[in-house]
C-alpha cells in the first residue's frame, strides 16, 4: 500500500506510513467534507501539516470519523461561548482556509468532556476526536516527542510547518487573543489533577527551541491537528 494510491484520509493504513520516507509529505482528501489536507512522516509518525477545517453543524459519523458514537454533530460556528470546561464551542474562523477553525476541548473529543479515570481514556488520553476514522488527537508524550525533534532537526522543523505556522491565536470568553508568533495545539491528555485543563503543544516562532507542552483551560478555542493511529 502507497499513499500515493489512495484517495482519502480515511483509506490511510499502517503500511502506508510504513512505506513513507522520513520527512516525506503527502496530501489526501477528508472524505467528511472534501478538505484536503497535506501530512509529513516525522520520527516514524505521520502528522497532520495544516489545521483541522472541519466547520460548525458538520454531522459526523463513527465510520469515517475517530468516535464511538454513531452521529455527532458539530455545534454551529460562534465567537460566543468558549467560557466552561463542559462547553461545546467551536468558531469556524474569520479566516478557515489558512488558519483552520477552533474548538474547545470538548468539541474537539467529539462532544466527550473527559476527566481522570473515564473508561474511555488510556492513561489519561481520550480516545475519541474529531479526526478522520484511524487519526486521533496527539498526546501529551507524542508532542513531546515531536518537540525533541522539532528543536534538534531542521528537517523535522520544516516538516511539522509544512506549509507554514499561522498563527490563529485563541478564543476564550467569547474574546480572540491574537498573537503574531503563537500556536496552540488539542492534545488528548488530560490534565489528572485537574479535569477543566488540557494539555496543549505550543509553539512560538521566535526561536526553534521555543516549543512546549503545557496545560490550559478546556474552554479555549484553539488548533487541532491529527496524527495517523500507528
Amino acid at each position: 500500500s502507497q499513499v500515493s494510491n489512495l484517495t482519502n484520509m480515511q483509506q490511510m493504513s499502517s503500511q502506508a506510513v510504513r512505506n513513507m520516507s522520513e520527512y516525506e509529505t503527502a496530501q489526501l482528501t477528508d472524505s467528511r467534507d472534501g478538505n484536503v489536507y497535506k501530512f509529513a512522516k516525522i520520527e516514524g509518525q505521520v502528522w497532520m501539516q495544516q489545521n483541522m477545517r472541519l466547520s460548525g453543524g458538520t454531522t459526523l459519523q463513527t465510520g469515517t470519523t475517530q468516535t464511538n458514537r454513531n452521529t455527532y454533530s458539530l455545534p454551529a460556528s460562534s465567537t460566543s461561548g468558549f467560557s466552561s470546561a463542559t462547553g461545546n464551542y467551536m468558531y469556524n474562523g474569520d479566516n478557515q482556509s489558512t488558519h483552520g477553525s477552533y474548538y474547545s476541548a470538548v468539541s474537539g473529543m467529539a462532544g466527550y468532556y473527559s476527566s481522570s479515570g473515564s473508561p474511555t481514556e488510556s492513561a489519561g488520553n481520550v480516545a475519541w476526536s474529531i479526526c478522520p476514522r484511524n487519526w486521533r488527537l496527539p498526546t501529551f508524550a507524542e508532542f513531546n516527542s515531536l518537540r525533541t525533534a522539532y528543536i534538534g532537526s531542521a528537517y523535522a522543523r520544516a516538516a511539522f510547518i509544512g506549509v507554514g505556522l499561522h498563527f490563529p491565536g485563541y478564543y476564550q470568553n467569547s474574546t480572540r487573543y491574537q498573537y503574531t508568533t503563537d500556536v496552540y495545539f488539542m492534545t488528548s491528555s488530560n490534565l489528572t489533577s485537574d479535569a477543566t485543563q488540557v494539555y496543549n503543544g505550543h509553539v512560538n516562532l521566535n526561536t526553534q527551541t521555543d516549543f512546549d507542552v503545557t496545560a490550559y483551560p478546556k474552554m479555549r478555542g484553539i488548533s487541532v491537528r491529527c496524527v495517523y493511529n500507528v
